[in-house]
Formats: C-alpha cells, structure tokens, sequence
C-alpha cells in the first residue's frame, strides 16, 4: 500500500527491560521479515553494519485518527494516551522514516515528534541516529545523536529540557514529590549518555529560577531509589526559592513558606 488510514485505533504497549513503553514488535508479514534480515546484518558487522544489505521493500504513509494507546496493569487496560492523531512516513524498509503525533496525556495535550535515518538498523538492535521533540505547556523535551534498541538500550547525544514551572512538572509527572510554593522556569542543556538504570549529563549548563549554572550530573537507581551525584556551579542560587518546590505553601495570611517536607529525601540520593 502507498497510504493506509486507521480510525479509533487502539494501540498496545508493554514495559520493556530498559523502561520504556513499546508495541510489541510484528509476528509476521514483511515488517518482521524486513527485521530480521536487518538482524542478521546488524550482527554481523554492528559497529558499521552493511547497509546496502537491508531490504528495500516499500511501505508507505500511516494515518491514524483518535486512537488511544493501552497497557496492562492488573489484568486491565490502563489507558496512557486518548485522542491519538498523526501518521508515520516510512517510504521503504532502508530508507529514513518519520512519525508525527499529538495527544491527551494526564490532561495535557502532547506533540511527538520522531525520526531516524535508519529506522531498519534501530529495531534490529543496532545503533541508528535519532531525533525526537515531545512539547506539552507543562514542559518540553528534545534529543539529537545515537540511539539502540538492544538488550543494552542506551541514548547518546544531545538533550534539552524546559519547564516554566518546576512545581507544574511535579504534578503532572506523577512523581510522588508534594510540590509547595510555586517556582520559576527550570531548563537544562547537555549532552547525555543513558541507559538501562543509569544517565550521565556532561557539559550541562541548567538554569533554576534565573539562577544559571553548569557542570555535571550522573543518575541512577539502587535498590529503587534514585541516587544523584554531581557538580553544579551557580554564581549565585536563591535556595529558599528552590528548596520552595518542596515546601507546603504557606496558610493564608502567612508571610512566608511553612516547614520543609523533608520527606522527599527518602525517596533519593542526593550528592552534589
């Protein structure tokens, strides 16, 4: 086919090793073949695999309207993503693909934007280029460099992110962290190597309440709990308006913020 459109699709995804949430990939037809020959190629040579071996079948363009996308949880659909529209742009098996989306997640409406020059080589496992912007009110999210969908998933590249309100991004992230008094725009700049469990952000130039700093950062997860390491330098931090993202807010007719809630630090490591 040249064009397919799919009305009220609903789309399945699982959590995958690296923590991502997938489709699984197809049983059958030409997609799959197309794969598993790219398989065999990626594995033969995977630092530069043999491109000119890909299969170059032709697929087309994918419309898709007011879809959803569903998980399992519990033995039922939990629905992640409602009024699902875009399409995927993928004129052959070896050549470059696309895919543009909007949608409602947790109440805000979301744009995804995907692309690779080797989509073939991504799924096979290999190393591919990758770009993706995700845009929504409460924040945005950018990425350009290298990405592989192995057992050993891993990003490497460039990242940016941009929130104007900490304290919004906390609510709608579902982290667990009570916000308090609101706080100004939060954005980071670096480049990011990640994978399963663990993320290093080198040369990071971060901007918290127009306080500006750089330097380095390094997450990762032991027994659950999410540690951080690193070095920030500010030439000047306004603590009271950071550390106010975890301060319930004030009662009415107070001047000022109440007690810290502390209890975010049980949740993380914290080392900088």
């Amino acid at each position: 086919f040249s064009t397919a459109r799919l009305v009220r699709p609903t789309i399945r995804v699982q959590r995958m090793a690296s923590g991502f949430y997938l489709p699984p990939l197809p049983t059958g037809g030409r997609i799959t073949r197309s794969i598993d020959t790219a398989r065999g190629v990626v594995t033969a040579n995977p630092q530069k695999p043999d491109l000119g071996r890909l299969p170059s079948d032709p697929f087309g363009t994918v419309e898709f309207r007011d879809g959803r996308v569903v998980t399992t949880a519990d033995g039922k659909d939990a629905e992640i993503l409602s009024s699902l529209n875009g399409q995927v742009n993928w004129e052959a098996m070896n050549s470059d693909a696309s895919l543009t989306a909007t949608g409602i997640w947790r109440g805000e409406t979301v744009q995804l934007d995907l692309s690779s020059a080797k989509p073939l080589v991504l799924f096979a496992g290999g190393a591919a280029p990758v770009t993706l912007s995700f845009k929504a009110a409460p924040a945005t999210f950018s990425f350009d460099g290298t990405a592989s969908m192995s057992d050993n998933a891993y990003l490497d590249g460039q990242a940016k992110f941009v929130a104007p309100s900490l304290r919004r991004v906390l609510e709608w992230s579902q982290a667990g962290l009570a916000p308090g008094a609101a706080i100004g725009a939060v954005s980071v700049a670096s480049k990011v190597n990640a994978s399963a469990g663990r993320a290093k952000f080198e040369n990071t130039t971060v901007t918290l309440n127009n306080n500006p700093g750089m330097g380095a950062l390094d997450f990762s997860f032991a027994e659950g709990r999410p540690v951080i390491a690193g070095t920030l330098a500010f030439d000047t931090l306004d603590l009271r308006s950071f550390l106010s993202a975890f301060t319930p807010v004030a009662p009415t007719g107070e001047a000022g913020p109440g007690d810290i809630d502390t209890s975010f630090a049980d949740r993380i490591n914290l080392d900088l």
